[in-house]
């Protein structure tokens, strides 16, 4: 045993003497770290804890830059669907008589600065009956011609066309979501019956017939499945709207971002009774629900990067005790107490870099995939979309493998503090 203590000694002795006389540009503390990281000794208990801590470390950050991905695709999916359905801003009136001078009003609001394009609605609501069955809907005035520079509805006809215009026959174009369509068992050239109920004059109903001229598909069930496009000024006459008025304004932007700036600036000159919803107000419910089980999900994940630093703990605490007898040599030859703890500062810090880096790449690697081949697959008839949605963010992944690291170093405090206050000669003793 003391032909071990001997060649042990001189071997860090002869160590610290390079570093100390020829001052290598190498930190002593962080080259010993790495010494015994790669330890080759009978005792394989304390490498296998290392390898255990490691893959923990990879694994949580792996999962959780993937779910962040996945999370983040989801959200990007949702909008610009909900984008492509509906305007940028909207304008809206508290007037039961709807909004007037609305001519006047797209026409100043076409020269706002990000304004791509103004279109007039009316909305309301009814029931659409078709042979025995009954549906509610939620009725939309649209004008073919402005509507398109407003929304993608054009593109997401799936049957027929955007044609809602008053035929020879009295009977005008009626567009419906595909969902309510397949849930009445409708198609084009199907005649249906529209009850409303919201004139102001009278409350007694008012049933009107029109002609099924195309379907549309948004990825939205609650908008294919409630929805139905008909002419605008009809749609006014069946609001019982004076004059022809309109219920609001449709605004669409060069970007959706600049939603709130536009939305401010349109506020100096739009007042009450008038007021503006931006794209992310209308839907805001849904949105927070996103975050909400966004962040839900990265917290229950954690767990894993939690389990990681327990490993880290208990590997350093054990390195501790088997290196008991190289710390008091150490420090016997002139080491300081703060430059021991160091030791193992940079072993936890190391164990992070290393653990984030391929959790990272493991994440980065599966991500690319998926969106590059598409190996998992979603059911088209439950999810709008045929396959697991990506949108890495390059925040996020720098953000996971940060804390990952400083999780790392905070678990190796406590085996630092422990290694810096060993006596030397008590654990030369103790060893001997």
């Amino acid at each position: 045993m003391g032909g071990i203590f001997v060649s042990t000694a001189h071997s860090i002795h002869s160590l610290y003497l390079i570093y100390s006389l020829y001052r290598i540009p190498v930190n002593l503390p962080f080259f010993i770290a790495i010494r015994y990281l790669r330890s080759r000794k009978k005792t394989k208990f304390i490498s296998v804890m290392s390898l255990l801590a490691i893959s923990g470390v990879t694994i949580g950050v792996a999962a959780l830059t993937i779910t962040l991905s996945v999370m983040n695709g989801f959200e990007k999916e949702v909008r610009e669907r909900i984008i492509g359905a509906d305007s940028h801003l909207r304008i809206f009136t508290y007037r039961p008589t709807g909004l007037e001078n609305a001519d006047s009003l797209r026409a100043h609001i076409l020269n706002v600065k990000d304004v791509i394009g103004v279109s007039a609605f009316v909305q309301a609501r009814g029931l659409l009956r078709y042979r025995q069955t009954t549906e509610g809907v939620v009725l939309r005035g649209i004008q073919p011609l402005t509507v398109t520079t407003v929304s993608d509805i054009k593109k997401q006809i799936l049957f027929g066309d955007l044609d809602v215009k008053i035929d020879s026959l009295g009977l005008g174009g009626m567009i419906l979501g595909n969902a309510l369509a397949e849930k009445m068992g409708l198609s084009i050239g199907d005649t249906v019956y529209l009850l409303t109920t919201t004139q102001i004059q009278s409350f007694i109903p008012r049933m009107k017939p029109f002609v099924v001229r195309g379907i549309f598909s948004t990825g939205f069930y609650e908008y294919d499945n409630t929805i139905a496009y008909i002419d605008l000024q009809l749609a006014s006459q069946l609001a019982g709207l004076p004059n022809q008025n309109v219920s609001g304004l449709d605004i669409k932007l060069s970007h959706y971002e600049k939603a709130s700036a536009v939305a401010k600036e349109l506020h100096q000159t739009i007042r009450f009774p008038q007021y503006i919803l931006t794209w992310y107000e209308q839907n805001q419910t849904l949105f927070a629900w996103i975050q909400i089980e966004k962040w839900a999900t990265f917290t229950i994940l954690s767990l894993i990067i939690l389990v990681a630093v327990v490993n880290i703990i208990s590997s350093l605490v054990m390195l501790v005790l088997e290196k008991s007898k190289d710390i008091g040599i150490l420090k016997a030859i002139g080491m300081s107490s703060t430059q021991i703890g160091a030791i193992f500062l940079w072993e936890g810090g190391i164990i992070g870099f290393i653990g984030s880096f391929l959790g990272s790449f493991l994440g980065f690697t599966f991500c690319y995939l998926q969106q590059t081949i598409g190996f998992f697959k979603l059911p088209g008839d439950v999810y709008f979309l045929d396959r697991m949605p990506i949108d890495m963010e390059f925040v996020d992944f720098l953000l996971v493998g940060l804390v990952a690291i400083l999780l790392s170093l905070v678990a190796a405090y406590y085996p630092s503090r422990k290694a810096s206050k060993l006596d030397p000669v008590q654990a030369i003793r103790g060893v001997e």
